[in-house]
């Protein structure tokens, strides 16, 4: 049964999000890449909506708040590798996206085990960055040019935020 803190507004965003990326995956596959693109946003602002509903309404828990980020990266990552395999982006740029976030997934694990629950630490550059990843995957949809630049300051900031996860799980002490 489920319990009743878990059908909350954010929650339902949040589970709408960490259904979109297959179903944005699906889409891209079949070339309907316009509809992807529109299921991708509107997922992008349900991400900003539960945010401020679990605000305003007091609707927050710890079940959301540890599957709020694991839905931004799977929405991310199910996107981003549609648009490798459709060869709609670069293998170049998403590979390194991938590792990253392995490296990300790496860190919510040793936080997990630490603490004896699936635990992921929350912190801004973490928001911050997956911000950018959907501007980028918006950018990307849309077909407009990306400067190498740009996309390896992503990359490194990407990879940074990765490290600081890291590091802040092999570093995090459990209250005995």
């Amino acid at each position: 049964m489920v319990k009743k803190e878990l059908l909350t507004i954010p929650n339902i965003l949040t589970f709408f999000r960490l259904l979109a990326g297959p179903v944005c995956f699906y889409l891209v596959w079949i070339d309907k890449k316009n509809f992807a693109l529109f299921l991708f946003i509107l997922a992008v602002l349900s991400d900003k909506a539960d945010g401020i509903f679990a605000r305003k309404k007091k609707q927050a828990t710890a079940f959301g708040e540890t599957l709020d980020p694991i839905a931004d990266n799977s929405l991310v990552v199910f996107t981003g590798l549609a648009l490798i395999l459709k060869k709609i982006v670069d293998f170049y740029f998403l590979k390194y996206i991938f590792f990253i976030l392995l490296i990300y997934a790496l860190a919510i694990g040793i936080n997990s085990f630490k603490i004896k629950r699936l635990n992921v630490p929350k912190i801004f550059l973490g928001t911050f960055n997956i911000f950018i990843l959907y501007l980028v995957i918006i950018y990307i949809f849309l077909g407009l040019p990306i400067n190498n630049l740009f996309i390896n300051i992503v990359l490194i900031y990407t990879f940074i935020v990765s490290l600081v996860y890291l590091v802040y799980s092999i570093k995090f002490k459990t209250s005995s």
